[in-house]
């Protein structure tokens, strides 16, 4: 991701790529190479304290999301944008927003999805009663990956766009499986032990996974995440129904957003596509930095703030708490910040 963000950077106007930072030299040469002349680092705190630094981006894996953020915040770095997940756990989470907050840091989460017009678009027509009482969500992973990697992965996407379009989680209840059993305590591993061509998103558990969310508003959400052989980008999405339609959000960079004035169960029911101004995937993140200079200059949150990645991590922490207390409901958000798959291999 490093590289996709020096070119959104050189889209922005106003910001520059002045340093980077790589532990690993030869991935930092080729970086340095390929981007033209800057300042090259092997520790971040060295390259916060040289360089003259508005803006810092964390394209790390998340295990090495924290240190970077709250580091940024503590030399008064005015924005931060770290990839998705925000963190591995809640309990880092809260320290990466803490310390931004302290700092008046502007802390935003790249999950690029929610700057699409689109979407933007169906939020105000959900807002605006377009499609009636909403009555439920369902949300539908795209496969590819076993559900417990990708709970770290594309569906922090789609439960960061349900917190965005509908509201933040409340409860939960969840059910893990692995090769169509239940999923046990000795199945907990490291993510790129799972599924090794993933990223370090630290422990996680489970092939498939199903869940039952609360909303604000008494509004319930079902998710599935079922690790189909054959991903299908176009098939994820989550899909609202209301009681004088639906809005269905599909695919991933950049989504395709539908709207239906039918009941769901009805043949040949129209669905009409939203385009209100199509963003490709690399200019959506260009208005994710876009967003960020922004916010900094009106001291205001970033749309995609930080809060908001800590929430749409609650989800997953929250699927973890409620398997590892055998399926029962538990309250968003959690009181026990620690990863609850931590506490159960502790146990």
């Amino acid at each position: 991701m490093g590289r996709a963000h020096a070119t959104a950077i050189a889209a922005v106007d106003g910001l520059s790529l002045v340093a980077a930072c790589d532990r690993d030299d030869a991935a930092l040469s080729s970086f340095r190479t390929e981007v033209g002349p800057i300042d090259g680092y092997d520790d971040h705190t060295a390259m916060y304290a040289d360089a003259d630094l508005d803006v810092v981006v964390v394209a790390t894996h998340a295990r090495a999301h924290a240190g970077p953020v709250v580091d940024a915040a503590g030399h008064g770095i005015a924005g931060v944008l770290v990839e998705k997940p925000i963190a591995l756990d809640l309990h880092e989470a809260d320290r990466m927003v803490d310390a931004c907050a302290a700092s008046g840091t502007v802390l935003a989460v790249n999950m690029q999805q929610q700057v699409d017009p689109n979407v933007v678009h169906a939020r105000a027509l959900i807002e605006d009663g377009a499609i009636g009482r909403i009555k439920h969500v369902t949300i539908l992973d795209k496969g590819g990956r076993p559900a417990g990697n990708s709970l770290m992965e594309m569906a922090i996407h789609l439960f960061n766009l349900t917190r965005y379009v509908v509201g933040d989680p409340e409860w939960v209840t969840a059910q893990l499986t692995v090769e169509d059993r239940p999923a046990t305590q000795a199945d907990i591993m490291p993510s790129r032990e799972l599924n090794p061509g993933d990223r370090d998103c630290g422990l996680v558990l489970g092939k498939r996974a199903t869940a039952t969310f609360g909303l604000a508003g008494g509004v319930t959400a079902s998710f599935a995440s079922l690790a189909e052989e054959d991903p299908d980008a176009d098939r994820c999405g989550l899909e609202v129904l209301g009681t004088d339609g639906r809005i269905t959000i599909r695919g991933s960079l950049p989504p395709k957003v539908y709207r239906s004035t039918q009941e769901p169960w009805l043949p040949e029911e129209p669905m009409i596509r939203l385009d209100v101004g199509e963003t490709g995937r690399e200019n959506l993140l260009v208005v994710m930095h876009e967003s960020l200079i922004r916010a900094i200059d009106e001291g205001e949150p970033h749309p995609v703030s930080g809060v908001a990645g800590r929430t749409a991590l609650e989800f997953v922490m929250g699927i973890y708490e409620s398997y590892r207390q055998h399926g029962t409901r538990v309250e968003l958000p959690l009181q026990e910040r620690t990863h609850p798959l931590d506490v159960w291999r502790e146990q």
